[in-house]
């Protein structure tokens, strides 16, 4: 089956739901479910409890029951709140479908193949993005929560708006698009006959499996580094935030507490504190609470931790009331829980990044918050909020990374690094990397060419491990290269000119023009006016007795050949400037594939500003 296929089936069949766990995390399987016999669907809130009950009875006569549990439900359980709202609503409170008919597959055994070719095709588009709070508002929330923490009310309360919109052009591409940004462990898409709702989740509410139930709470957040150096720099920085351990503490002990309610004295426990989570755009901070269960009555279990800590504050039941006073709409399937029931394992999501999309009309909304504390700033929070949107609005382009390889008697002499380099950035961007089946996949395309030449070898991977190849004899070439230094200035804060990836736009189209120019490679500066790279190739220039190349943090790939040199002591490291390469003695280009080339002629806006001497 493949992915595409899965997605229309649910957007075609109402009742239908697809529970995703992307191949990146391992041994998971996704379920797809379908046919429905029975549902229900509660819109009273005092028939909360009773609904529970019958789903405990329908969970014996189904393999399977699912659905969502909206963040107004939990009211249900607290006389405080319970009269917050009104008894009847016009949408759901709860609802569920219950199925014998279902298809279970191993996540890595799904064809993703046809994503890549949609991808490659089509970007969605998000159209009259609208938020139903304006920035004076919002911040006038955040001084009275501030005034609560002050006084003693809450420690911290998870504030939340809404966003509504239009999805233009294709429904398909956006959830294979969202899939693809976000390899989220908890997706579910649920077709509720006259809306769609498509959860990008990794948060767990629960797991209830062999007796026992875990709970993996999300609190702390740090964005991805540039490249990676920076990556693990940010990485630690999150690990070693008083601040965030401190948050992400008082959560866990709130759950701890929930959980104590209906699990076996002694048996709670707290496994992995503050581990690291990552994901394409952020760092998570993350701790597991888990325990026997001393009961199976899901009405009991939802009553003793629901709705989650995570997405209060704490503590629960007072921060629940300043939440309802303060946000200016319901907040629904929105940081509720959306999930499955069977005999032998129950899951529920937390739906953060979940969008409810009209099938009719194709308009939706989803919830949009953070958390606020004592000394959360009004203004900061208000641009994190709006910017959390970004994983709607913004597409990113599809993209795969590869290694440029030089074949010669039919080997490759850097295939390690080349594997190595592969690795670390299938890891930074969450890419599916088998080392063998690479190999396998080379061996297999290069056994049967001819010793007497030279190859280039180019090796693409997708996000979810597949590879493709091409190969193209290497004409001989000649040193004394004409190169020209591009008028375009890169920056050194975007990422993708650290990785070798397919987003090479700029230095593709400068290339292009320069060859048309008679020109052999462009180079650039960067807007700090460093060296920084050619289109094809890393930069080395002769000054006195040494050898020197731009560092990485100028804003450049780290080319396998320039670590073979500096590996062999060959070759240092130095920011390099104008005045460096007008003075260099000597000149060279070099790259995996044509190694080292020498430079004989600099050209800028058409005019030589540096010779030097030719090969002999």
């Amino acid at each position: 089956m493949d992915i595409i296929s899965l997605i229309k089936f649910v957007i075609d069949n109402p009742g239908s739901a697809l529970f995703y766990s992307p191949p990146i995390k391992e041994d998971q399987k996704t379920l797809l479910l379908k046919s429905p016999s029975e549902s229900i669907e509660i819109k009273i809130l005092s028939e909360i409890r009773q609904s529970f009950k019958s789903l405990d009875e329908l969970k014996n006569r189904f393999n399977f029951c699912y659905g969502y549990v909206t963040y107004e439900a939990g009211y249900a359980f607290e006389e405080r709140l319970f009269n917050l709202i009104d008894d009847k609503n016009d949408s759901p409170f709860l609802k569920f479908y219950c199925t014998n008919d279902f298809n279970e597959f191993e996540s890595n055994e799904i064809d993703h193949s046809s994503a890549i070719d949609l991808l490659k095709e089509s970007n969605w588009q998000i159209d009259d993005l609208h938020f139903d709070i304006d920035e004076s508002t919002y911040k006038e929330s955040i001084k009275k929560i501030k005034n609560y923490i002050e006084q003693g009310d809450t420690y911290q309360v998870n504030f939340t708006f809404k966003a509504n919109f239009d999805v233009k052009n294709n429904l398909v591409a956006l959830i294979t698009g969202l899939i693809y940004n976000q390899s989220a462990k908890y997706t579910s898409i649920l077709n509720c006959g006259n809306k769609l709702i498509v959860s990008i989740s990794p948060e767990l509410f629960f797991k209830i499996e062999n007796g026992d139930i875990s709970s993996r709470p999300m609190k702390g957040t740090i964005s991805r580094g540039k490249n990676f150096a920076e990556d693990i720099i940010y990485s630690n920085t999150l690990y070693n935030s008083e601040k965030d351990r401190a948050e992400n503490t008082m959560i866990v002990d709130l759950l701890r507490n929930d959980l104590g309610r209906i699990c076996r004295t002694g048996s709670v426990k707290v496994i992995e504190p503050h581990k690291i989570e990552k994901y394409e755009s952020v760092y998570q901070m993350t701790s597991g609470v888990t325990g026997e269960l001393a009961t199976n009555n899901l009405c009991d279990i939802f009553e003793a931790i629901f709705p989650c800590g995570s997405i209060t504050g704490a503590p629960k039941l007072r921060t629940m009331e300043i939440i309802h006073e303060l946000e200016s709409s319901r907040r629904g399937i929105y940081t509720g829980a959306i999930g499955f029931l069977s005999d032998e394992k129950t899951v529920f999501n937390i739906p953060i990044r979940t969008l409810e999309i009209e099938l009719k009309t194709y308009k939706g909304e989803i919830g949009i918050g953070s958390g606020i504390i004592w000394d959360s700033k009004e203004d900061e929070e208000w641009k994190e909020s709006i910017l959390k949107s970004n994983f709607l609005t913004k597409s990113s382009e599809y993209f795969e990374i590869f290694e440029s390889m030089l074949i010669e008697e039919n080997s490759i002499e850097l295939i390690d690094y080349h594997l190595d380099r592969l690795r670390k950035t299938a890891d930074h961007f969450l890419f599916i990397f088998n080392r063998q089946k690479l190999l396998d996949r080379i061996n297999d395309d290069i056994k049967n060419l001819s010793r007497e030449k030279r190859f280039k070898y180019k090796l693409l991977l997708s996000k979810w491990g597949e590879c493709k190849s091409e190969i193209t004899e290497i004409e001989d070439s000649n040193d004394d290269l004409k190169i020209i230094v591009s008028e375009t200035r890169t920056s050194p804060k975007e990422n993708y000119f650290y990785f070798k990836t397919t987003q090479r736009k700029l230095y593709d189209e400068e290339y292009k023009k320069a060859v048309a120019d008679g020109f052999d490679e462009v180079i650039f500066f960067n807007n700090r006016d460093e060296l920084t790279e050619g289109s094809i190739s890393n930069i080395v220039l002769s000054l006195g007795d040494d050898f020197f190349t731009p560092p990485v943090d100028c804003g450049l790939l780290a080319g396998n050949y320039r670590k073979l040199m500096i590996d062999q002591n060959n070759l240092k490291e130095k920011v390099l400037t104008i005045e460096h390469l007008l003075n260099a003695d000597e000149m060279y280009v070099i790259n995996a594939v044509r190694k080292r080339r020498k430079v004989s002629e600099i050209f800028y806006k058409g005019k030589i500003i540096k010779t030097f001497s030719k090969s002999r």
